[in-house]
């Protein structure tokens, strides 16, 4: 028996929805929205996990917007940060999914990867 174990592939962090949107389209890959504010805590320690973490994404894009930028306005119509969205494709088009709050490294995985 051959064992083969492999590392989660490292998300890419973009600097601006544009251009995670994009590669997203490109691969088909997973894309994730982290909406949040400078004044929260919770949004704060998820920034740096993810940060510190990119690879919880496997392989995804990933993009962290402030709440009140327009495309956040436009994304997420609720008032609780943080929040995050994930766009899966299921191979015909993608899913949304939302969920808010502050998320622990394992709880954040799980979503992302669900």
């Amino acid at each position: 028996m051959l064992l083969v174990l492999t590392a989660p592939a490292k998300a890419e962090i973009h600097s601006d929805y544009d251009s995670a949107y994009a590669a997203s389209n490109k691969d088909h890959k997973t894309f994730v929205v982290v909406i949040g504010a400078d004044w929260c805590p919770p949004c704060k320690k998820m920034k740096a996990m993810i940060k510190a973490n990119p690879s919880v994404a496997d392989g995804g894009h990933l993009v962290i917007l402030d709440y009140k930028s327009p495309i956040a306005l436009k994304l997420y119509k609720g008032s609780s940060v943080p929040a995050l969205i994930r766009f899966k494709w299921d191979g015909k088009q993608w899913i949304k999914k939302t969920i808010t709050g502050g998320q622990s490294y394992n709880q954040l995985k799980r979503f992302i990867r669900g």
